[in-house]
């Protein structure tokens, strides 16, 4: 799996690119889609777009994913054994939704959490770079003395929330969509 922080247009031209569409054609879609959401929600939204705005990405793996969603919806006595090897393992949504739910983070966006269908007509979940900082802090300070005896499910924790911290962190910097790409 993979994080991908960078425009929107980008993603759409060079990493999962949408057939036969060019980056003019894209870019407009993208604005398009982004004034739709300025009028669907509560207030307005705007990240940068810019060609020249920065990009990155970065690995992240699937237990690690499936770990923080776990420990996001569970108590201590209701751990599994061992962490999911899928991320996808039914886990529920429970007092984390920034962390359950969306895949595409906007920094622009407050303590929302929905769902929206993107230029690639999925529907996907969109939420708050802002609110998933405050999320996987509240996640590590519930679990901080309680994965003692789950060491899986605790370097786990450790990695994918160094990962996802450093990414939103530079979501908010740069004004820039974060994603998670699911392979």
């Amino acid at each position: 799996m993979q994080l991908y922080l960078g425009t929107l247009t980008r993603y759409y031209t060079s990493v999962k690119p949408l057939e036969d569409a060019d980056e003019e054609v894209v870019a407009g879609a993208v604005s398009a889609w982004r004034h739709w959401l300025n009028k669907e929600l509560p207030y307005a939204v705007d990240w940068d777009e810019s060609p020249t705005a920065p990009f990155d990405t970065t690995d992240v793996g699937e237990k690690d994913i499936a770990a923080l969603r776990v420990l996001a919806t569970s108590e201590i006595s209701k751990l599994p054994p061992r962490v999911p090897d899928s991320w996808q393992h039914e886990a529920g949504i429970g007092d984390y939704p920034q962390v359950t739910q969306p895949t595409l983070w906007l920094p622009g966006v407050n303590e929302l959490v929905f769902q929206a269908r993107e230029l690639s007509e999925d529907m996907t979940w969109v939420g708050s770079s802002v609110q998933l900082l405050h999320e996987l802090d509240a996640i590590q300070r519930k679990w901080k003395h309680d994965l003692r005896k789950h060491t899986e499910f605790a370097e786990c924790l450790a990695r994918v929330v160094a990962t996802l911290t450093r990414m939103a962190r530079r979501s908010l910097e740069y004004r820039l969509p974060l994603r998670l790409n699911r392979g």
